[in-house]
């Protein structure tokens, strides 16, 4: 279920931010992201997700996308 919101909240385009501040900084280009994820009813089990591959790529393209959107607002 989690998955399914993914989008919805962003979490796509958070791993690529993440991945690319660990690639600024000079860490290995290619980090590995995960998510805790906890439900919210007992007995709260707690879950470790990695996005896949198509979920990555997608949140690289939003993520792209505001940043360039961002410069364009800077730059007028």
């Amino acid at each position: 279920r989690w998955m399914r919101k993914v989008s919805d909240y962003g979490y796509d385009i958070q791993d690529a931010m993440y991945r690319e501040a660990a690639r600024v900084m000079g860490f290995d280009p290619r980090p590995r992201f995960q998510f805790a994820v906890q439900e919210k009813t007992p007995p709260y089990i707690v879950t470790v997700i990695e996005l896949d591959a198509q979920a990555r790529a997608i949140g690289e393209y939003k993520m792209r996308e505001a940043i360039d959107l961002y410069l364009e607002c800077t730059a007028n």
